[in-house]
């Protein structure tokens, strides 16, 4: 039963959405994170917040369904949106979170929202090595108003921060906010684990249907490191997109796909002069030895069964002095400290920052390593969910 609210304490829920994170199969608000949320009782609010696009018309259809409140607002400027809704909602305090977040920890979050509001800060976090899925990012509005005033005054930050802008806010490089970061944290029994891991896979099927999947803010870092005289192997390319991206930059790229669906599909959609693709399998790479100068693997090693068979084939195919350019996503120690099995179920592995770097060095000498921290390269003890490792080939 929803907990009696007191009068208004200015504290808005965003739970951002997109018409694509509703399963028609599942229209029940338990299975995202909109139930928890009602119920909680720590909020005046709680508004589906989606991007103003003719396609998302279909949330205001759920939110009534579910009896929340629903707002179309800005397509790329998340802070811009945020802030439509604090002032749909007459809001101080704003808690983001994303709508398929199912299993958010309500008590977790009004930790947060209660250090936000005792100290006076303008935005609270959780610690790196924590997964933040389970908790949310709770603003105050003053916090948010601050940002939008800094885009407005710096156009370059807000090309790259506008969608996801809280790295540029906790690492805050003009001390222009209070932030603070939640350490009570809540660690998780084996059981919890289990049985998360079946709920993940029964309610999120979409999410592993790998084709899908375009990592383009990714494509677009691995490109700083090749050149245009290169001819460049994208590993389980999917549906092709990011090949087309690294095409910009080298002179051949050649996608290659397990799956022939896909490549079919690219072949429809984004052939062009420099690009080929073709049917093949990572841990069994049939192009002639020597034959590459890059090969560029996102998000893929996660999913093979031997990554040492596949270091040693990309190995194969590279030439003399070629490089590899991996990135992984990263096992979060928190908050299921007591196994290090892969959270995600289409994963067979999920790697440590150590584990990897060992792993990568038995096969190449590694150049560069990059942590990602919410879509921004950064150190490596910064990371929150992946790595990107730059690695030369041992001649």
């Amino acid at each position: 039963m929803m907990a009696k609210l007191n009068k208004s304490r200015g504290r808005t829920c965003f739970i951002q959405s997109h018409h694509t994170n509703i399963r028609k199969d599942d229209l029940s608000p338990n299975a995202y994170s909109v139930q928890k949320l009602k119920e909680s009782g720590i909020f005046d609010h709680s508004v589906i917040a989606g991007a103003k696009l003719s396609e998302n018309q279909i949330l205001l259809e759920f939110a009534k369904k579910w009896e929340v409140e629903c707002l179309l607002g800005s397509v790329d400027n998340m802070v811009q949106r945020m802030l439509q809704v604090a002032r749909s909602t007459n809001a101080r305090t704003v808690i983001r979170v994303l709508i398929d977040w199912f299993y958010i920890d309500t008590q977790l979050v009004q930790g947060m929202l209660e250090m936000l509001e005792q100290e006076g800060l303008d935005y609270v976090n959780l610690p790196y090595d924590f997964d933040i899925k389970f908790g949310a990012d709770v603003h105050s509005v003053n916090g948010l108003e601050q940002v939008v005033a800094l885009f407005r005054e710096r156009p370059d930050l807000t090309e790259k921060h506008q969608f996801r802008p809280w790295f540029l806010i906790e690492e805050n490089p003009f001390n222009m906010w209070t932030v603070g970061t939640y350490q009570d944290v809540p660690t998780y029994s084996n059981q919890y684990f289990y049985k998360l891991q079946k709920e993940i896979n029964e309610k999120c099927p979409v999410a592993w249907d790998f084709g899908r999947n375009f990592y383009y803010h990714e494509y677009m870092y691995a490109r700083n490191h090749i050149r245009n005289t290169d001819v460049v192997l994208d590993i389980a390319c999917g549906w092709g997109a990011g090949t087309v991206v690294l095409a910009e930059k080298c002179a051949q790229a050649i996608g290659m796909d397990i799956r022939p669906e896909y490549i079919e599909t690219a072949q429809k959609r984004y052939l062009q002069e420099n690009v080929e693709y073709v049917v093949g399998d990572a841990i069994d790479i049939n192009l002639p030895r020597g034959s590459v100068n890059v090969v560029v693997s996102i998000h893929t090693m996660e999913h093979l069964d031997d990554d040492e068979k596949f270091l040693s084939e990309v190995n194969k195919v590279l030439k003399k002095d070629g490089k590899l350019i991996i990135e992984v996503p990263l096992r979060m120690r928190r908050p299921f400290v007591f196994n290090s099995e892969p959270f995600m179920p289409a994963h067979v592995r999920e790697y440590g920052v150590e584990q990897l770097s060992a792993l990568i060095h038995r096969h190449f000498d590694i150049e560069a390593a990059y942590g990602v921290n919410r879509g921004n390269y950064c150190d490596l003890s910064k990371a929150r969910n992946a790595a990107m490792f730059i690695c030369k080939k041992r001649n």
